[in-house]
């Protein structure tokens, strides 16, 4: 399901100017996914337990400028961008964040209500920052993290640039290690996701979107 507002966005700049793209982009640009999202994630700490995380997300350009297109002259602080954030949010609320987090192998649950979110511009892109808290602090000694951030369809790439993007407190950092491990996706699946045409749904059963998803592996001693 095409949840996320910028997805909309996206749809709705592409039917105006397809003519003219059409004739610039290559066929992979024309592929899935569509719009790229890069990540940023802190992981959040209180008296040795894990409290909850820390998401910034970068939009690209082509989706920040249609993210942007009614707030153009719009003050940040003005309830019209307030207003724009609120709608973004409540689409990712909707996804569940676009997140899942294990512990141990144990699927973990987020609270509903976002601790706080924030949307800014940075020159041509959108920054779309929000903190969420775990409905149950976990303490991180002796245990094993998994973070997946992704959307299902993979009309959106959410990804990290390196692992560097992912940061741990103090606290943390002096009990645990962290790595990012990239997609398991082979040539066939690839090859499958830029075949499909800009408005074609993938097959769900295939799980696009997990097939093309890094995983945040935090262990802890």
């Amino acid at each position: 399901m095409l949840i996320l507002k910028f997805k909309h966005y996206l749809y709705r700049m592409f039917s105006v100017l397809i003519a003219l793209f059409t004739l610039l982009l290559s066929p992979v640009a024309l592929a899935h996914p569509h719009s790229f999202i890069e990540m940023q994630t802190t992981f959040n700490t209180h008296n040795e337990k894990l409290i909850g995380l820390s998401f910034s997300w970068v939009m690209d350009p082509m989706t920040s400028m249609d993210i942007l297109y009614d707030l153009q002259n719009v003050k940040p602080e003005s309830e019209r961008w307030k207003k724009q954030a609120a709608v973004l949010m409540t689409n990712i609320l909707a996804q569940n964040y676009f997140s899942e987090l294990y512990i141990d192998g144990k699927k973990q649950s987020f609270k509903r209500i976002p601790q706080n979110y924030v949307l800014e511009r940075n020159k041509l892109q959108v920054v779309f920052s929000f903190d969420i808290l775990l409905i149950t602090p976990i303490p991180f000694s002796e245990h094993k993290f998994e973070l997946l951030t992704y959307d299902p369809t993979f009309y959106v790439s959410m990804a990290y640039s390196n692992d560097s993007k992912i940061t741990l407190p103090i606290e943390m950092a002096a009990e645990c290690e962290h790595k990012l491990i990239e997609p398991f996706a082979d040539e066939k699946l690839k090859d499958y996701a830029q075949a499909l045409d800009t408005n074609e749904m993938p097959d769900m059963d295939l799980n696009l979107g997990l097939s093309f998803t890094q995983r945040v592996q935090v262990i802890c001693k």
